[in-house]
């Protein structure tokens, strides 16, 4: 107890002199060094608001369900102040034990990482983009070529990574996978938040997104909306096209990169987090999944859009109801070219585009349309990892990039 009570105010001081961020256990517990560690990083929000606080919480709650021996810590970017920040999350009712004024860096977030002695996944909830990675900070970013990654290899064996935001998956997520020998998720196109509605289905939050009826007050176990328990990301249905240009290809769900070899042990891994990942995705059907009647039904909220007024949805399912059957569907599920994505990354093509905020041009991805090709494989994949087949053939991703 001494032991880590010691621990408990050294990391205190050595976080309070480098610190940038606000830290808690959704517990309310403090911080440990002993007990096995999920780690949400949330970047900062600005003109979001604390919607990505409330991803991370209505996650983050449902791995603590899951697995209520782990701590599952919260890592914050600075919003708007020290006071502000801590009076936010205490209004969610959990219990910061270090804040800080300063911005939130790479190197603070490994100062924590590196004292955990074994950590089960990380959640990067943040704005990203494509090339420069992840948005700490406004101007302060964390990508997969940043040496701490190497630092905390080690204690990364029998984990996973899920990058949530925009753009994730063209190349910081296979490209971490790779270096890090884990499996990594992230999202090809534009991500958005979607909440619980009353109907219960989850639904992007954008006028003419969701239908009547309102959104819930509470969640399937009975949490308070109010408090961070019903808000998670989600791809979009339409191609990235924002402040980093239009991509013209993409896909509505997150894709699995295992990047890695793919014998039997490396694809043993690689089932392990897509269960892992599929149990704790926030959903309409929090079961154990212990039949595939319940997995298919969570697979389906995972894997295919959802929209108030496009019959997306539909069109998943009969997409997925024609491949059991041996046949093939070109039903649009999403608005754009389908990526063409393996375990290993995506067949792209790299370019430069122009952009409006800028003379300059900068890098845009395209594809051919896959046309529902990598949605009925990722199917398959998550039907063959609760299954436990292990032996897959990986094509390896082909990017071009023109000069």
């Amino acid at each position: 107890m001494l032991r880590g009570l010691i621990v408990s105010i050294f990391l205190y001081f050595i976080v309070k002199q480098v610190s940038a961020y606000t830290v808690f256990n959704i517990d309310n517990s403090h911080f440990s060094e002993e007990r096995p560690t999920e780690v949400f990083i949330l970047g900062y929000g600005g003109d979001l608001g604390d919607q990505f606080l409330r991803t991370a919480v209505t996650r983050a709650m449902r791995h603590k369900e899951l697995n209520p021996s782990y701590q599952q810590l919260i890592i914050m970017a600075r919003e708007k102040s020290k006071g502000k920040d801590i009076a936010k999350i205490q209004s969610f009712g959990f219990s910061p034990y270090s804040a800080s004024n300063g911005g939130l860096t790479p190197a603070a977030v490994f100062n924590i990482l590196k004292r955990l002695r074994s950590i089960k996944s990380i959640h990067i909830i943040s704005h990203n983009a494509a090339l420069s990675g992840a948005g700490l900070q406004k101007n302060i970013r964390l990508n997969h070529d940043h040496e701490g990654w190497n630092e905390i290899r080690h204690k990364l064996d029998n984990a996973y990574i899920f990058i949530h935001g925009c753009n994730t998956g063209f190349v910081f997520a296979p490209k971490l996978s790779e270096k890090l020998q884990i499996p990594v998720f992230g999202s090809l196109g534009s991500t958005d938040f979607q909440q619980l509605h009353n109907n219960g289905s989850w639904y992007h939050n954008n006028k003419g997104q969701y239908p009547a009826g309102g959104w819930a007050s509470r969640n399937m176990n009975n949490n308070s909306c109010y408090k961070g328990h019903c808000h998670r990301l989600q791809p979009d249905i339409y191609h990235y096209s924002g402040y980093w240009g239009s991509y013209g290809t993409g896909l509505p769900f997150f894709k699995a990169f295992c990047a890695f070899n793919t014998n039997e042990k490396g694809m043993a891994k690689c089932n392990a987090a897509l269960i892992q990942s599929l149990k704790s995705w926030p959903s309409t059907e929090n079961e154990k999944l212990d039949n595939w009647a319940s997995i298919e039904r969570k697979l389906i909220d995972f894997l295919c859009p959802i929209h108030a007024t496009k019959s997306v949805r539909e069109n998943c399912l009969e997409v997925l109801n024609d491949y059991r059957n041996g046949q093939k569907s070109y039903a649009t599920t999403f608005y754009g070219n389908d990526a063409n994505c393996y375990l290993s990354g995506c067949d792209l093509t790299i370019k430069k585009i122009s952009i409006r905020r800028s003379f300059k041009k900068v890098w845009g991805f395209f594809t051919d349309d896959n046309k529902n090709e990598t949605l009925v494989r990722e199917y398959q994949l998550y039907r063959d990892a609760f299954s436990g087949v292990t032996k897959r053939r990986v094509p390896k991703a082909q990017v071009v990039v023109e000069k």
